[in-house]
Protein backbone atom coordinates (compact mmCIF):
# COMPACT_ATOMS: atom_id res chain seq x y z
CA UNK A 1 0.00 0.00 0.00
CA UNK A 2 2.87 2.34 0.81
CA UNK A 3 4.34 2.26 -2.68
CA UNK A 4 1.34 3.30 -4.24
CA UNK A 5 1.12 6.26 -2.07
CA UNK A 6 5.01 7.13 -2.35
CA UNK A 7 5.21 6.96 -6.69
CA UNK A 8 3.02 10.00 -7.14
CA UNK A 9 5.37 12.50 -5.83
CA UNK A 10 8.17 10.49 -7.61
CA UNK A 11 7.03 11.22 -11.08
CA UNK A 12 8.24 14.68 -12.25
CA UNK A 13 12.11 13.39 -10.81
CA UNK A 14 11.37 10.37 -12.77
CA UNK A 15 9.94 12.42 -16.01
CA UNK A 16 13.33 14.45 -15.35
CA UNK A 17 16.04 11.60 -15.04
CA UNK A 18 14.62 8.87 -17.31
CA UNK A 19 13.29 11.79 -19.95
CA UNK A 20 9.59 9.83 -19.47
CA UNK A 21 6.41 11.08 -21.67
CA UNK A 22 3.30 11.63 -19.81
CA UNK A 23 2.20 8.01 -21.25
CA UNK A 24 5.42 6.53 -19.85
CA UNK A 25 4.38 8.12 -16.45
CA UNK A 26 1.10 6.62 -16.85
CA UNK A 27 2.22 3.04 -17.74
CA UNK A 28 4.87 3.16 -14.22
CA UNK A 29 1.85 4.24 -12.03
CA UNK A 30 -0.73 1.61 -13.69
CA UNK A 31 1.51 -1.17 -14.90
CA UNK A 32 1.62 -2.62 -10.83
CA UNK A 33 -1.88 -1.39 -10.55
CA UNK A 34 -2.94 -3.43 -13.57
CA UNK A 35 -0.75 -6.57 -12.54
CA UNK A 36 -1.56 -6.66 -9.32
CA UNK A 37 -5.51 -6.61 -10.47
CA UNK A 38 -5.02 -9.31 -12.79
CA UNK A 39 -3.43 -11.88 -10.72
CA UNK A 40 -4.61 -11.09 -6.98
CA UNK A 41 -7.64 -13.53 -7.39
CA UNK A 42 -5.43 -16.46 -9.53
CA UNK A 43 -2.74 -16.30 -6.64
CA UNK A 44 -4.76 -16.33 -3.58
CA UNK A 45 -6.19 -19.33 -5.33
CA UNK A 46 -2.36 -20.66 -5.68
CA UNK A 47 -1.83 -20.25 -1.81
CA UNK A 48 -4.74 -22.32 -1.32
CA UNK A 49 -3.59 -24.94 -3.10
CA UNK A 50 -0.06 -24.48 -2.66
CA UNK A 51 0.56 -23.27 0.76
CA UNK A 52 -0.24 -19.51 1.84
CA UNK A 53 2.53 -19.40 3.42
CA UNK A 54 5.01 -20.32 0.33
CA UNK A 55 3.26 -18.40 -1.80
CA UNK A 56 3.36 -15.19 0.46
CA UNK A 57 6.95 -15.46 0.36
CA UNK A 58 7.53 -15.83 -3.01
CA UNK A 59 4.95 -13.17 -3.58
CA UNK A 60 7.80 -11.32 -0.89
CA UNK A 61 10.92 -12.24 -3.36
CA UNK A 62 9.09 -10.79 -6.37
CA UNK A 63 7.96 -7.47 -4.78
CA UNK A 64 11.59 -7.16 -3.08
CA UNK A 65 13.17 -8.10 -6.59
CA UNK A 66 11.25 -5.70 -8.73
CA UNK A 67 11.97 -3.31 -6.12
CA UNK A 68 15.78 -3.70 -7.08
CA UNK A 69 14.63 -3.00 -10.80
CA UNK A 70 12.51 -0.05 -10.19
CA UNK A 71 15.50 1.68 -8.23
CA UNK A 72 18.58 0.70 -10.70
CA UNK A 73 16.22 1.60 -13.98
CA UNK A 74 17.92 3.54 -16.58
CA UNK A 75 15.04 3.93 -18.87
CA UNK A 76 11.14 4.41 -18.06
CA UNK A 77 10.76 0.92 -20.01
CA UNK A 78 13.14 -0.83 -16.89
CA UNK A 79 10.92 0.62 -14.90
CA UNK A 80 7.80 -0.23 -16.17
CA UNK A 81 9.12 -4.07 -16.10
CA UNK A 82 10.08 -3.54 -12.65
CA UNK A 83 6.46 -2.39 -11.76
CA UNK A 84 4.84 -5.74 -13.39
CA UNK A 85 7.37 -7.49 -11.29
CA UNK A 86 6.63 -5.54 -8.15
CA UNK A 87 2.59 -6.08 -8.92
CA UNK A 88 2.81 -9.83 -9.27
CA UNK A 89 4.44 -10.01 -5.95
CA UNK A 90 2.20 -7.56 -4.49
CA UNK A 91 -0.44 -9.93 -6.01
CA UNK A 92 0.46 -12.36 -3.69
CA UNK A 93 0.79 -9.87 -1.21
CA UNK A 94 -2.49 -8.49 -1.06
CA UNK A 95 -4.53 -11.82 -1.48
CA UNK A 96 -2.74 -13.86 1.12
CA UNK A 97 -1.56 -11.17 4.66
CA UNK A 98 -4.72 -11.51 5.68
CA UNK A 99 -5.18 -15.27 5.66
CA UNK A 100 -1.89 -15.96 7.20
CA UNK A 101 -2.69 -13.08 10.06
CA UNK A 102 -5.58 -14.75 10.53
CA UNK A 103 -3.98 -18.68 10.43
CA UNK A 104 -1.21 -17.19 12.66
CA UNK A 105 -3.41 -16.54 15.94
CA UNK A 106 -5.96 -18.58 17.92
CA UNK A 107 -9.66 -17.94 17.76
CA UNK A 108 -9.74 -15.76 20.23
CA UNK A 109 -7.22 -13.18 19.00
CA UNK A 110 -8.45 -12.67 15.44
CA UNK A 111 -10.60 -9.87 15.46
CA UNK A 112 -7.26 -8.37 17.40
CA UNK A 113 -4.73 -9.92 14.47
CA UNK A 114 -7.78 -8.41 11.64
CA UNK A 115 -7.76 -4.46 13.24
CA UNK A 116 -3.71 -4.63 13.42
CA UNK A 117 -3.80 -5.56 9.99
CA UNK A 118 -6.52 -3.14 8.59
CA UNK A 119 -4.25 -0.31 11.23
CA UNK A 120 -1.09 -1.06 9.34
CA UNK A 121 -2.47 -0.66 5.70
CA UNK A 122 -4.36 2.16 6.98
CA UNK A 123 -1.24 3.97 8.29
CA UNK A 124 0.51 2.90 5.18
CA UNK A 125 -1.72 4.68 3.08
CA UNK A 126 -1.31 7.98 5.17
CA UNK A 127 2.05 8.51 5.45
CA UNK A 128 2.77 7.34 1.58
CA UNK A 129 2.68 10.95 0.43
CA UNK A 130 5.46 11.88 3.23
CA UNK A 131 7.58 9.44 3.01
CA UNK A 132 7.82 9.49 -0.86
CA UNK A 133 7.84 13.24 -0.91
CA UNK A 134 10.56 13.40 1.75
CA UNK A 135 12.84 10.19 -0.13
CA UNK A 136 12.90 12.54 -3.55
CA UNK A 137 13.15 15.85 -1.89
CA UNK A 138 16.40 14.45 0.20
CA UNK A 139 17.87 11.68 -1.81
CA UNK A 140 16.50 10.32 -5.14
CA UNK A 141 12.92 9.02 -6.34
CA UNK A 142 14.90 5.61 -6.57
CA UNK A 143 15.10 5.75 -2.84
CA UNK A 144 11.00 4.69 -3.04
CA UNK A 145 12.47 1.59 -4.42
CA UNK A 146 15.11 1.09 -2.32
CA UNK A 147 13.45 1.34 0.91
CA UNK A 148 11.02 -1.56 -0.27
CA UNK A 149 14.13 -4.28 -0.02
CA UNK A 150 15.41 -4.61 3.53
CA UNK A 151 11.14 -4.36 4.84
CA UNK A 152 10.94 -7.32 2.49
CA UNK A 153 13.92 -9.44 3.89
CA UNK A 154 12.60 -8.19 7.30
CA UNK A 155 8.98 -9.87 6.60
CA UNK A 156 10.77 -12.76 4.75
CA UNK A 157 12.58 -13.49 8.16
CA UNK A 158 9.28 -12.71 10.37
CA UNK A 159 7.29 -15.17 7.92
CA UNK A 160 10.24 -17.89 7.89
CA UNK A 161 9.60 -17.96 11.82
CA UNK A 162 5.89 -17.08 12.97
CA UNK A 163 3.79 -18.02 10.30
CA UNK A 164 2.75 -21.23 10.03
CA UNK A 165 2.10 -22.97 5.94
CA UNK A 166 -1.63 -23.54 5.45
CA UNK A 167 -3.20 -24.52 2.27
CA UNK A 168 -7.09 -25.35 1.72
CA UNK A 169 -7.50 -26.91 -1.84
CA UNK A 170 -11.50 -27.47 -1.31
CA UNK A 171 -11.54 -23.20 -0.67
Amino acid sequence: MLDSTTLPLALASIRAELGASSSGLQWVQNSYLLTMAALVVTLGRVGDMVGRKRTFQLGMLAFGAGSVICATAGSVGQLIAGRVVQGAGGAALLALSLAIANLAFPPEERPRAVGIWAAVSAIALAIGPLVGGTAVELVSWRLIFWMAVPFAALALAIMAVAAPESRDETA
